[in-house]
């Protein structure tokens, strides 16, 4: 490997670290039971669930800014930062009385958060496909997502085991304020990552100059090949979003899951992933992004069978869904190099847009929907357990069935660029 590849190598991990280490201290479970605080309905804490999606999917704007200032490397610093800003109006929420209004607050912060984050990664994403070889986009994308996943899997347990051991005696007033430090911790450890890619050539001034912001358009309505590969993924992401808060509510108010027991099952599916991110890495090198998508999907489908075991004493069976999660290691590194090789070099922010924003748009309005759907079969204080049964065992089947558009798939590289 030359010294420049070595270089970007080390200065995309070591900003993913740092990205990945702030992030994780404000999303996830942490940013759940944050909002959990404020009592929210069931339909409420869903629409909480989609909001960063539904904002993201608007990166399809990227496109169009990039006909303005053709640097997605300069695009990419100023959606961190306004993004983080905007992050910070969440914590704000705590100084209202009113918790209806501590709600919306919440809401339009996190819209405009992953808004500008949105546009923010997709930017990084194409830039990064440029750096490095098409030959080594599997290695490289492997580096990168373990530094996530090792850091997602550290930092929001630590962080989540020192608050509780050190915050147990308080009252839950002043536990609930704690939430504001790590907010404006994760601010700035956020906006450090941008300091190792500093020095990384800013390549792909060309774009500037690109052709008509539809021309991208047509040409994905007229890429078949893209089309099935979309529907794939937007399936998935219907009925994994399904039961996205669901399967929340049946962790919090059916087995009784803390906090830390979450974290412990959160670390214990990161922890697989890693090795399982490097076995998508060398598949992605061989021309097996179809092939590991595809079976990485059947595999984790496979842990929600255990979720019919789960009960308030049992509770460790849900262990048996973690494990099987594990499989999106792969899923998550072949599903994004496959989309990278089906759009054009270089010009591929929509493509991106499509694979990851839109999907996360799709699981959003599924999990609203599953939300609303719950709420109505098993309302407030009821004690019945079918509905939870009902929505896993038609997310089962949704999910065991998305690989079969990937069938349809004639070709895996990039299309000729006119």
């Amino acid at each position: 490997m030359t010294t420049d590849k070595q270089r970007i190598y080390r200065a995309v991990v070591f900003s993913q670290i740092l990205f990945t280490a702030g992030h994780s201290l404000t999303t996830g479970a942490f940013f759940n039971y944050f909002v959990y605080g404020f009592q929210p309905s069931a339909f409420v804490f869903a629409v909480l669930q989609i909001l960063p999606e539904s904002a993201e999917s608007l990166s399809w704007l990227t496109r169009w800014l990039l006909m303005v200032d053709g640097s997605r490397k300069r695009l990419w610093i100023a959606g961190v930062l306004i993004g983080r800003v905007c992050a910070l109006g969440v914590p704000l929420a705590l100084f209202l009385k009113d918790q209806q209004l501590a709600l919306v607050l919440i809401m339009i912060a996190t819209s405009l958060w992953y808004l500008c984050q949105g546009i923010a990664y997709v930017s990084y994403l194409s830039w990064l496909s440029d750096l490095v070889p098409e030959t080594n986009w599997g290695e490289f994308f492997a580096r990168r997502q373990i530094a996530m996943v090792v850091i997602s899997m550290l930092v929001p347990i630590s962080a989540g085991l020192m608050r509780s051991y050190y915050l147990q005696e308080l009252n839950p007033s002043w536990q609930r304020w704690s939430y504001l430090l790590v907010f404006f911790t994760g601010a700035i450890v956020v906006v450090t990552s941008i300091l190792p890619m500093l020095g990384i050539p800013d390549v792909g001034g060309e774009l500037k100059a690109q052709r008509h912001w539809f021309a991208g358009c047509r040409q994905l309505i007229a890429d078949s090949n893209f089309r099935w590969f979309i529907a794939s993924r937007w399936w998935l992401a219907f009925f994994q979003g399904l039961t996205q808060s669901v399967l929340f509510f049946f962790k919090v108010q059916y087995l009784k899951l803390s906090l830390e027991a979450s974290y412990g099952l959160l670390a214990l599916m990161l922890l697989l992933q890693i090795t399982l991110t490097q076995l998508g890495g060398f598949l992605s090198d061989h021309g097996k992004d179809r092939s590991g998508f595809g079976w990485g999907i059947v595999i984790s489908a496979t842990g929600m069978f255990f979720l019919f075991l789960a009960t308030p004493e049992q509770w460790w069976w849900i262990i048996g869904t973690y494990v099987a999660w594990g499989a999106f290691g792969v899923v998550n590194l072949c599903g994004r190099n496959l989309c990278l090789k089906l759009a054009p070099l270089s010009d591929n922010t929509a493509q991106m847009t499509l694979y990851r924003q839109f999907s996360g748009l799709v699981a959003g309005l599924a999990g609203l929907w599953g939300g609303w759907w719950l709420g109505q079969l098993r309302p407030e204080g009821s004690v019945r357990l079918w509905p939870f049964y009902l929505l896993f065992a038609i997310s089962i089947i949704g999910r065991s069935t998305a690989p079969l558009w990937l069938l349809l798939i004639k070709r895996v590289n990039h299309p000729h660029t006119t």
